[in-house]
């Protein structure tokens, strides 16, 4: 038999469970149980203040209830969140920094001025492979977090602080993203389906956020054909777009050149689309997409394709 404590920020113990083959997890959820029973009731909210739940492994263990639990000034700081479900908790000005949660479902979860920030020991908050289903981040700060390959169905992530954050590689589906700080954030490769992203603050350091091609004017553009690569003007009158990589998408282009992949002036003076062999690109011709889509966070639908770097385009 092992038995675990629960303290309170102060260090004193509020609760303890035994049990064999006991775990955080385990003494953790006995103790949201037992709070739930002393209200007499399965659908009352249940708040828990002042918690100390730092330094502690939650792992393989579903943290949901009928009723709903609040916890209030509570620390998670380096605390590990694996492999868990948690559903109809509310996490209320609690500290998360230095936390590491990985392959986590949350369920109408919500999170309220809660920090996600690097410790004193340059611990980073760490979220990898969660799925967020109807969660809430509301005022929270995640400075200098790391938030990869994440999925969010139909979350809401307002005034929250994001800067210096690498958000790469997100799925977010029917999301609000409102009136965030995205200073200096990463995006690449982040979708962004039937989203909201209004009022949010970037900076120049901010990337993959904004277009990465020139929003007006003429400008080269390199797209990949077959062996060949394409010199591309992209006209002044064309509607141009990029969501969060570095391709890009047009409306109209002047084909400039085809060439090998060394530079050299490829030995034909036409060539067609890979994705569509009746689109030619014939040198001296504007090639046009009449039906281009202008939703921008739509990487891979209408329109031409081309990256500003000609590298990025040989390699892709």
């Amino acid at each position: 038999m092992k038995t675990i404590d629960i303290k309170n920020t102060d260090g004193e113990v509020v609760h303890s469970f035994t049990s064999k083959n006991n775990s955080f997890s385990k003494t953790l959820k006995n103790y949201m149980q037992k709070k739930l029973q002393e209200n007499n009731t399965t659908t009352e909210k249940v708040e828990l203040f002042n918690l100390d739940l730092s330094n502690q492994t939650i792992e393989r263990s579903f943290l949901g209830t009928v009723g709903v639990i609040h916890f209030n000034f509570c620390t998670f700081n380096n605390t590990s969140i694996v492999s868990s479900t948690l559903e109809n908790i509310t996490f209320n000005q609690s500290s998360f920094n230095g936390v590491k949660m990985i392959k986590n479902d949350f369920y109408y979860c919500n999170f309220i001025n809660c920090n996600f920030t690097i410790t004193f020991y340059d611990d980073y908050s760490f979220l990898k492979g969660n799925v967020f289903n109807h969660c809430r981040f509301f005022e929270c700060d995640f400075t200098d977090a790391i938030i990869r390959h994440n999925r969010h169905f139909y979350t809401s992530l307002n005034n929250t602080i994001f800067s210096n954050t690498s958000f790469t590689n997100n799925h977010f589906y029917d999301c609000t993203l409102l009136d965030n700080d995205f200073y200096s954030a990463n995006f690449y490769n982040t979708e962004f389906r039937n989203s909201s992203l209004d009022g949010n603050l970037t900076n120049s350091q901010t990337l993959f956020f904004n277009l990465q091609c020139p929003e007006e004017g003429a400008f080269i553009g390199w797209k990949k054909c077959s062996n060949y690569i394409v010199k591309l003007q992209i006209t002044a009158d064309a509607k141009r777009t990029s969501a969060t990589s570095h391709k890009c998408r047009a409306s109209k282009a002047l084909v400039l050149d085809i060439q090998k992949y060394n530079g050299e002036k490829a030995p034909i003076n036409s060539v067609a689309s890979n994705y569509d062999p009746s689109f030619i690109y014939e040198v001296g011709k504007i090639v046009k997409v009449e039906n281009f889509n202008t939703n921008r966070w739509d990487e891979c639908s209408t329109g031409i394709h081309f990256f500003i770097n000609r590298e990025n385009a040989s390699y892709y």
